[in-house]
């Protein structure tokens, strides 16, 4: 059985659940945790990143993706923004 850890030289955290970093930190969350962050559905996370109006994911794997947690911060402070502009 090989070792994992020869296997990796990057190591990209993933999480399902976000917590608190300390500053100039970031961390990968997965579609879940951006969820419950945005209270935004999965298809409309995907549509308004599609749209250019949510930030882009980025590829994991062949099969997964993930958000940086500062973009999915700064987006939702964006929105916070832009409502009490309109108010």
């Amino acid at each position: 059985m090989p070792e994992l850890s020869s296997c990796t030289s990057r190591t990209v955290q993933a999480v399902s659940k976000p917590s608190t970093l300390p500053p100039g930190q970031d961390k990968v969350l997965r579609i879940r945790a951006v969820m419950d962050l945005t209270g935004l559905s999965r298809s409309s996370v995907y549509r308004l990143a599609l749209e250019g109006r949510f930030p882009k994911s980025i590829p994991l794997g062949p099969r997964s993706v993930g958000w940086l947690s500062s973009e999915v911060t700064a987006w939702i402070q964006g929105q916070a923004e832009s409502r009490e502009v309109q108010a």
